[in-house]
């Protein structure tokens, strides 16, 4: 299962729109879509978005590295 489909699932089961993770961190709800999408790689936007839906960043994107 692709990363966005698994996002958009863990989403939905918790209830839990892209616009309130947006709303929270102050970011458009543009950039949250496009990160889920995988068009934009936001390190601040995948680290809350791996922390919603309780899957390590490295899980869903294996190309970010992880900050020392």
């Amino acid at each position: 299962m692709d990363t966005r489909i698994r996002i958009k699932i863990e989403l939905l089961k918790k209830g839990i729109e892209a616009k309130e993770i947006a709303q929270k961190l102050g970011v458009s709800r543009s950039l949250v879509y496009k990160v889920i999408a995988g068009r934009r790689k936001n390190p601040k936007v995948r680290q809350a978005l791996a922390e919603v839906v309780g899957i390590p960043v490295e899980e869903l994107w294996p190309d970010q590295k992880k900050a020392a």
